[in-house]
């Protein structure tokens, strides 16, 4: 760890990028290579792994699916791509943090989405999915939480779109977030707010 308190504060932002791109790819390499027949006991014992990310691979890609479906597994490895460029291209966070935020929340009403539209299938829309798709049906139906989730997920997109910096909505998210920062990292986050304010500008 001295090594890296010799280091300026963008050589760590480039070195933490290099580290989620590496987890990137792995976690991508994982789930490109995903085997049903890769199962834990065996994993853990003598058996074959036929994933190419070996046995963390293998339980890696076992425990996306399962949580997030075939569908939003693919969600965690783009995310860390998004913030290792992020980090290696030393940009501001704001923006992406916002993105990242609401794609999560579209993930979320996604998944649920898909689980009420194929009938259950839980395989696509993982454990996330089906919470989400029970919790709209027993709420609102199972028509009314296609629905909702679907109005929800159409709300997001848009937001999304509209979110650049160039619009008064973006500019807006991004203060908002750049202050929130602060406020929760008064020692670090000044310095961090006010090149995000800066690049808004």
């Amino acid at each position: 760890m001295w090594l890296l308190g010799r280091l300026s504060v963008r050589r760590k932002f480039q070195i933490l990028g290099l580290c989620l791109l590496s987890i990137a790819v792995f976690t991508t390499l994982a789930l490109f290579t995903r085997d049903a027949r890769d199962q834990a006991v065996e994993l853990l014992g003598t058996g074959i792994v036929r994933n190419q990310g070996g046995v963390l691979g293998a339980l890696i890609a076992s425990g996306l699916t399962a949580a997030f479906g075939i569908v939003g597994a693919w969600a965690i490895p783009m995310t860390f791509f998004a913030w290792g460029l992020n980090r290696l291209r030393l940009r501001p966070a704001a923006e992406l943090g916002l993105r990242s935020g609401l794609a999560a929340l579209g993930l979320f009403f996604l998944l649920g989405f898909l689980y009420l539209v194929t009938a259950g299938n839980r395989p696509l829309s993982g454990a996330l999915g089906e919470w989400a798709g029970f919790a709209a049906a027993r709420l609102l139906g199972r028509i009314g939480g296609e629905l909702a989730l679907g109005t929800a997920l159409t709300i997001l997109g848009v937001i999304a779109f509209e979110m650049g910096s160039s619009h008064p909505i973006g500019r807006w998210l991004q203060s908002a977030f750049a202050s929130a920062f602060v406020a929760l990292n008064p020692n670090k986050g000044r310095a961090n707010a006010k090149e995000t304010v800066e690049e808004i500008e």
